[in-house]
């Protein structure tokens, strides 16, 4: 017989079990005496209230600690020198006295990131103190762990505060209120966030954070770059705002980036995030597990301010709807209502990439669905006379000869990251020697050439193989 503290995971009202243990923790009756709130792990809020109390509570005796992803040396060097750069690139109008405190901001997130732990809020309870307030929290897991996508359990677990006495609701906005805004304050604009869709667990989960990479670096044709850049922050504009408010018009911007492999599309995703201080939501819609319900409700729950990417999206249908991955159940039509959905917030940016355009059916990028088609060509001569000037500034006069060299080793064009290889494989020698080896880059796109080829092969033999299968089925 289930004791009375068991609490029915498929029927539960109660947000904490009324142990002995939280009667003699809480200076009050937590049922008769007090206001509470409930954050679950998949809201954003439950990470947040957690760090605070981490950081605030004076009398903590339960944590967790895991080591800090991504800490190698490189990392670190990475990380200092882009502080350093971005100082520079700000105090240069500042006063003396905000130099100094953009230098103190800048001294105390180095020293957090040299820390090679995480400290999280760890399991069971918590005093802290909020505007002479006293707070109370029980962090908790509810229930047995069940069984996940790909046999990971999942557990469920919830953070919920307390302050003594009832209707004090205004006290726990306050506090929310206060989480929130010291959470965008603390914004390190040095990287953006990555997010992916767990749909598993139908959450955005945070999978890393980047360093923001210049946009200066991405070497775009003038005109592409000037009509992105025009479109984007014509959009973002508070003009803009009003003007789609006052004719009616949904309120959100589409792309569509295509062109060849490697010719800069994900690398200019990223700039966009850090030149414009979004997130990055990426989304995989052919997941197993993706429906037409779960993908509508993935847009809708989209965290806020963020560029949502479906990258390769000629890999879900083929240009006559027909479905490429037999095993994800999302349709066609779910597609188009999850992209124009009714209940969508507000200034959304999407961009679906593709490296083959003429597999996508018309619907997919019609007018009013992608609003800007943005190509990416093998690399132009304008294109390898600046990527030459990125990496040697002072040898203008060679850029040109560069570009003839390319041009007479690869008479049917290059991608610019084969270019960029080519400068990687040669750093620190000078320019002449650079042009000079050229010629050898076709070595190294030989292979890689045939071991595209022998892909590109792998995978239409498959294709005809699952035809022939449904073929067989619909005859028997």
């Amino acid at each position: 017989m289930a004791s009375a503290n068991t609490i029915n995971l498929s029927c539960r009202s109660e947000p904490f079990a009324h142990s002995q243990w939280v009667k003699d923790f809480l200076p009050f009756d937590p049922i008769k005496q007090s206001t509470y709130a409930e954050f679950v792990k998949s809201e954003q809020l439950y990470d947040m209230v957690g760090s605070f109390i981490v950081h605030q509570s004076k009398n903590g005796q339960s944590y967790t600690f895991d080591p800090k992803k991504n800490q190698s040396k490189a990392t670190r060097v990475l990380e200092n020198l882009a502080r350093v750069a971005k100082m520079q690139s700000m105090t240069k109008t500042m006063s003396d006295d905000e130099k100094k405190e953009v230098e103190a901001q800048m001294e105390k997130r180095q020293r957090a990131s040299m820390e090679k732990v995480e400290v999280s809020l760890g399991l069971g309870l918590h005093q802290f103190c909020f505007e002479n307030t006293p707070f109370y929290a029980i962090h908790q897991v509810i229930g047995d762990p069940v069984g996940g996508y790909c046999s990971n359990p999942m557990i469920f677990k919830s953070l919920v505060i307390f302050v003594e006495g009832r209707g004090k609701l205004d006290v726990l906005k306050k506090f929310v209120n206060f989480v929130l805004k010291q959470e965008e304050a603390q914004k390190d604009n040095l990287f953006f966030k990555i997010y992916r869709y767990d749909v598993a667990r139908s959450y955005w989960r945070q999978s890393g954070k980047k360093i923001a990479r210049d946009l200066e670096t991405i070497i775009l044709p003038t005109k592409t770059w000037t009509t992105l850049i025009n479109d984007f922050e014509r959009f973002l504009d508070e003009k803009s705002i009003r003007w789609y408010f006052k004719h009616g018009i949904p309120y959100k911007r589409s792309y569509l980036f295509y062109g060849v492999p490697g010719s800069g599309k994900s690398s200019l995703i990223q700039a966009l995030a850090a030149k414009y201080e979004r997130n990055l939501a990426f989304l995989q819609p052919s997941h197993p597990k993706m429906t037409d319900e779960s993908f509508k409700n993935c847009i809708q729950s989209a965290p806020g301010n963020s560029l949502i990417v479906l990258e390769d999206i000629d890999a879900l249908f083929n240009k006559d709807r027909s479905k490429k991955d037999l095993n994800c159940p999302l349709t066609f039509s779910g597609l188009l209502n999850g992209l124009d959905g009714v209940g969508n917030p507000d200034g959304q940016i999407f961009i679906m990439t593709t490296n083959y355009v003429d597999r996508l059916d018309s619907a997919l990028i019609r007018s009013g669905r992608v609003d800007l088609h943005v190509e990416f060509p093998l690399a132009t001569d304008e294109q390898l006379s600046k990527m030459f000037l990125l990496f040697y500034p002072d040898s203008k006069e060679m850029a040109q000869l560069f570009c003839t060299r390319v041009r007479e080793s690869f008479a049917d064009g290059i991608s610019m990251a084969a270019v960029q290889q080519h400068f990687i494989q040669n750093m620190f020698v000078e320019p002449k020697v650079v042009i000079e080896r050229v010629k050898d880059l076709g070595d190294r796109l030989d292979v890689v050439s045939q071991f595209d080829k022998s892909k590109a092969k792998a995978v239409e033999e498959e294709d005809t193989k699952e035809k022939e299968e449904e073929v067989e089925e619909d005859s028997e």
